[in-house]
């Protein structure tokens, strides 16, 4: 494997489990109920992120670089968690 892709990882395990190292977030089952709670409460004020959005991390052109585009991503990760929580399976977030 080159350097520059090295993940620091076993190369016999990256074969076993090609997608490991690139997963990002997993929440159990039975973890699902926080962030489903916690969306329900912080989802009605996401209006309240549009202004220091906009001064601390808007990047127009690129991925989620305005307000409305990072709204809308986080509406649909709020909506795959309500699902989960609803089906009772966890989560798993992998990078897009």
């Amino acid at each position: 494997m080159p350097p520059d892709t090295d993940t620091g990882t076993d190369a016999d395990e990256d074969h076993a489990n090609p997608w490991h190292s690139a997963m990002r977030a997993y929440c159990p089952p039975l973890n699902v109920v926080a962030p489903a709670q916690a969306w329900s409460t912080s989802g009605p004020r996401l209006e309240e992120l549009r202004d220091p959005f906009a001064a601390h991390a808007a990047a127009p052109g690129r991925w989620a670089g305005r307000s409305e585009e990072f709204t809308k991503l986080l509406h649909g990760w709020a909506e795959a968690v309500a699902e989960a929580h609803h089906r009772g399976r966890g989560l798993i977030g992998l990078p897009v």
